[in-house]
């Protein structure tokens, strides 16, 4: 299983809540969705019975295509790539699901 692109954050999140008045200041709106390399990877994978692609977008984004750094109280990134381990353990059944397996 190959996970998909997450959505990219333009600003580093923590920086930037640092410096906000307000959470909503650090939130952002995906750009182009899927990125470019989720086409290929989709494509490629269609192309093997053996390997498949999970899109954890709405995961790593609950409110996509808006992406808050704050959800429910939690750090959802701790930079612009990078998920919050809380926030993985938070998701971890959600994820689960998405692969098919029983949480």
């Amino acid at each position: 299983v190959v996970v998909e692109p997450l959505p990219n954050a333009p600003f580093h999140p923590i920086s930037c809540l640092s410096a906000a008045e307000e959470i909503d200041e650090c939130s952002f709106t995906v750009g182009q969705w899927p990125h470019l390399e989720t086409e290929m990877l989709r494509r490629l994978a269609g192309e093997r019975d053996d390997v498949s692609t999970v899109d954890m977008s709405t995961l790593a984004c609950p409110h996509f295509p808006t992406c808050r750094p704050i959800v429910d109280g939690m750090q959802v990134r701790t930079d612009a790539d990078h998920l919050a381990e809380p926030w993985v353990q938070l998701i971890g059944p959600d994820l689960m699901r998405l692969l098919g397996l029983d949480p």
